[in-house]
């Protein structure tokens, strides 16, 4: 297995923000999980300049880390508690 912390921005009108994911995986390619996690983050979308448009608003995934099961683990424990 092998965990990930994404960081997203998402723009929702003229407002932007960003959005840190935990998400687990079990393949090889992380890019590929990545884009695939970034273009489903909303339901269905089209990629449309490095943006991927959700109808409402667009997201783009601006990169992401691997970590440990360790580092997974503690950052989901401070994440619930949010």
């Amino acid at each position: 297995m092998r965990y990930l912390l994404i960081n997203l921005e998402v723009q929702d009108g003229e407002r932007r923000h960003q959005h840190r994911c935990l998400h687990m995986t079990k393949a090889k390619d992380l890019d590929f999980v990545v884009q695939r996690y970034v273009s489903t983050f909303w339901g269905y979308s089209t990629l449309d300049n490095g943006w991927w448009n959700y109808g409402e608003c667009m997201g783009r995934a601006i990169n992401y880390h691997e970590l440990t099961k360790q580092e997974y683990d503690r950052l989901t424990e401070l994440f619930s508690g949010l």
